[in-house]
């Protein structure tokens, strides 16, 4: 039903939230699996000013099933940004998980510990990119631009 104007107080603010919810289901989604809090704040804060919708998870023992739950064709994350040394689940074991029920989302894997094997068997399993810890801000940001351009 189009909007006629005047607009009343009420229809001005819910034409406001369908624009704003509009505006954030546009911009692209990253879920970042980190059991360090500093570092999922960090990361967290780094992807949203950059244009990002940000969904934090301390752990991977959860998130397929969140995932299935909360996300479907409409909803979708674009990226997962997770740890490989996590105390229930591994970052590889989350993206088997992923790829087992067919879930096409890019997904970075981080790790302190990023050797050969590491590597490729993350790549075997579908994974996007190895980031290896320490690494620049700003390499994992690119990383996540070249996956998902930001709104």
């Amino acid at each position: 039903m189009p909007l006629r104007f005047p607009l009343s107080r009420a229809q001005r603010h819910a034409q406001f939230r369908r624009e704003q919810l509009e505006e954030q289901t546009e911009r692209p989604a990253v879920c970042i699996v980190e059991d360090d809090q500093d570092m999922l704040t960090t990361l967290s804060g780094a992807l949203r000013d950059d244009g990002y919708r940000v969904f934090e998870a301390p752990d991977a023992s959860h998130v397929v099933e969140w995932l299935s739950h909360f996300w479907g064709p409409m909803n979708t994350i674009d990226v997962i940004i997770t740890d490989q040394k996590m105390p229930e689940t591994t970052g590889l074991e989350l993206l088997d998980k992923l790829r087992r029920r067919n879930w096409p989302t890019q997904v970075i894997l981080m790790s302190a510990f990023a050797d050969d094997t590491l590597r490729r068997e993350a790549y075997r399993l579908g994974a996007s990119a190895v980031m290896a810890k320490p690494f620049l801000l700003d390499d994992l940001i690119g990383e996540v631009n070249r996956l998902a351009p930001p709104g």
